[in-house]
This record gives C-alpha cells, sequence and structure tokens, in this order.
C-alpha cells in the first residue's frame, strides 16, 4: 500500500517537518509527494487525480495532506473492513454521532456529511479516484460534494496533531499541540523549526 500526500507552496514550510517525522515514526512506508504547486485550486481534484494515477497505485492508499503532522508510531491496518471504502484512522470518531457501532470501527449511516475528508484514511484507490474525478473541483468541494461508504476508527491507529499545523488566521505560525518536547527541540535544533512560529492551537 503506497501513502500519498498531498502538498503545495502553502505548506511548503512544513514539509521538511513531516518528512523528518515520517523518518522517525514510519520509515517502512513508501510516502509519494504530490506537489501542487502553483496550480489552480479549482483544478485540485483532477490534478490529485493524475498525480495519483501516475505513481502506479496499489488497491489501497494511505491518503493526507501535508498539514496533518504525525505524532508517534502508527498502526496502520493494509487492508479496510468489508464494505467501506474508505476508513479514517484519526482520533475523530467521538465527533461523529451519525454512526453505527461495527466492533471495532464506526460506519458512517449514508446521510452523514463528510463521508468524503482529507483526514489521514486508507482509501480503496478506485474509490478515491472516482469522487476526485467526478468532484473535479477544489479540496472544500471533495469534501462537500463527495460521497463513498466510509468509517473511522474506534482506537487511533496514526496520532496527529489537533487541528492542522497551518491556517489562515495566523499566517506564519505552525500549529505543534500534541507534539512530544523532545521532537519540538530537535527540530529547532536542526533548524526545522523555530520558537517564533510555533502555536498550540488556532
Amino acid at each position: 500500500m503506497k501513502t500519498v500526500i498531498i502538498t503545495s507552496q502553502v505548506g511548503e514550510k512544513i514539509v521538511p517537518i513531516q518528512k523528518w517525522l515520517f523518518a522517525k515514526y514510519a520509515p517502512q512506508l513508501e510516502i509519494n509527494w504530490i506537489d501542487m504547486e502553483d496550480k489552480h485550486i479549482e483544478n485540485w481534484c483532477k490534478n490529485v487525480a493524475y498525480g495519483i494515477e501516475d505513481i502506479k497505485p496499489d488497491r489501497y492508499s494511505l491518503f493526507l495532506l501535508d498539514d496533518h503532522l504525525l505524532l508517534d508510531v502508527p498502526y496502520i491496518p493494509i487492508t479496510i473492513p468489508p464494505l467501506l471504502e474508505r476508513l479514517e484512522l484519526g482520533q475523530r470518531w467521538s465527533h461523529h454521532k451519525n454512526t453505527i457501532d461495527r466492533g471495532d470501527h464506526l460506519s458512517y449511516r449514508p446521510d452523514t456529511l463528510y463521508s468524503v475528508s482529507t483526514q489521514p484514511s486508507i482509501w480503496l484507490t478506485s474509490t478515491l479516484l472516482r469522487v476526485l474525478k467526478e468532484v473535479g473541483s477544489n479540496p472544500w468541494k471533495f469534501e462537500t460534494k463527495g460521497r463513498c461508504k466510509a468509517g473511522i476508527v474506534k482506537h487511533p491507529a496514526m496520532k496527529f496533531i489537533a487541528e492542522s499545523a497551518i491556517s489562515k488566521r495566523r499566517e506564519g505560525k505552525i500549529n505543534i499541540n500534541g507534539m512530544k518536547p523532545e521532537d519540538r527541540d530537535e527540530l529547532i535544533k536542526i533548524g526545522l523549526l523555530e520558537e517564533s512560529e510555533i502555536v498550540f492551537g488556532w
């Protein structure tokens, strides 16, 4: 299973941090960075789909954005439960009330909002490509207009910082809420992070 991380000029500062974290906590993963560079945001879905096809993906793909900074060693299933097309791996399950308890995971009901999400997830690659091509627009419409059979783990398989690492609300700052102090200190020491950039939430 290949890992796909989508980045752009907006996340240029955090990509080296993310690479350092993945090298430390998940060196076994084959990371494929798909850089949107300065491509028009309204073609985001199509360009992501082309990028995924170019890497000749496997049946399943681990898909996420660059601003979900990894915090610890992940446990990543190599498949997803039967009948699901996307399994979200983070710690947001308690926020989703419109779900059905399946034991080891929750499945979203058909009318659940955001059955499609850019949250770190294992996707059936064919479904991911289908949704990207059907929506064919920006990442917000990918989440609001896209639909798939989705669920979420009850116990986080991947631990990420709360919220996201960057936000237009405080440009130039990097949210490291939940990061281990030793990782923060090492990132500062090697010059990938500056103390003046750090915030702990938006």
